[in-house]
């Protein structure tokens, strides 16, 4: 079932979205109106496409990038940063003192 629905979902004509509003195309109000036609399909857009209500997930990103930056690790490459901070909160759940890789 959810694969007809996928299946569905990719098949949809993009002609019918009006030319002249695809600038300001809300994808939001397009899966509202939607829904119906993809029952099981909207229980993944609505995860993926919430919109925290508080500041705070964006806040504990910087917090926790701050953590990773210090004085000793000023070098460290953008792209290391992001694997530190994706892969800390991923172990998040690991106590401290842990070692993981021996």
């Amino acid at each position: 079932k959810i694969k007809d629905e996928v299946e569905n979902y990719f098949r949809y004509p993009l002609s019918l979205v009006d030319p002249k509003r695809l600038n300001n195309f809300n994808p939001i109000s397009w899966w509202k109106y939607h829904c119906e036609k993809y029952p099981l399909l909207i229980k993944s857009v609505r995860y993926y496409l919430n919109v925290p209500t508080t500041s705070v997930p964006c806040e504990q990103i910087f917090s926790l990038a701050n953590i990773i930056i210090t004085k000793k690790r000023t070098r460290l490459l953008p792209q290391h940063v992001n694997m530190l901070v994706h892969f800390s909160q991923e172990f998040s759940f690991i106590p401290p003192n842990t070692f993981i890789f021996h």
